[in-house]
């Protein structure tokens, strides 16, 4: 059944509102567009963008809320965003609360193990070798990592032993404070 007309936004045939006209640029499209086809952007924002569009493309909120298996009040927050901000907008914002900050004894500790040491349980570190090792978390190894663009994972092992140093959960802290004056932090 084809609605017939519109009076002040309101389809007189079945008695609901129709979905609010919303109209994109071709440049604004394309940028969204590109975001949608990115394989290392976050995936909410490309999430965002693909609500953008087909709001742009004249679907209503309840049917972009259930194509993108979210709820409706989701849809308008970034629509109204959109709106009013453009594809800034669309973006993450910064998170309030204070920022982790983490020692720089305990970075110095995590660079040095991962850098002078291979483990005796394996072949190379893990997260959560360096983690049992230095005695802090997953999450604290995995942001130093990040930060040292440290890939221990892809490190050639060479087969000199001067080059490499099995290491011990006993004698770890001890060599540690030996050498904490030669590991830095890059990052």
């Amino acid at each position: 059944m084809r609605k017939l007309c519109h009076l002040f936004g309101l389809c007189l045939s079945f008695g609901m509102r129709s979905a609010k006209s919303f109209r994109l640029s071709r440049k604004t499209a394309a940028v969204l567009n590109q975001w949608c086809r990115s394989t290392t952007l976050p995936h909410g924002q490309i999430m965002r963008a693909k609500i953008i569009l087909q709001l742009s493309e004249g679907m209503t909120p309840p049917d972009v809320a259930a194509v993108q298996r979210t709820t409706a009040k989701i849809v308008h927050r970034w629509r109204n965003r959109f709106e009013a901000e453009g594809i800034d907008g669309l973006l993450e914002r910064p998170r309030s609360g204070r920022p982790t900050v983490i020692d720089k004894q305990v970075i110095d500790k995590v660079i040095f193990l991962t850098m002078k040491c291979i483990p005796e349980e394996a072949t190379h570190w893990s997260i959560e070798l360096v983690a049992r090792y230095t005695e802090v978390t997953r999450w604290q190894v995995r942001q130093i990592w990040k930060a040292a663009d440290l890939r221990p994972h892809r490190l050639r092992i060479r087969s000199s032993p001067l080059w490499w140093t099995r290491c011990s959960k006993t004698d770890t802290p001890k060599r540690i404070a030996e050498n904490s004056s030669e590991a830095t932090c890059t990052g």
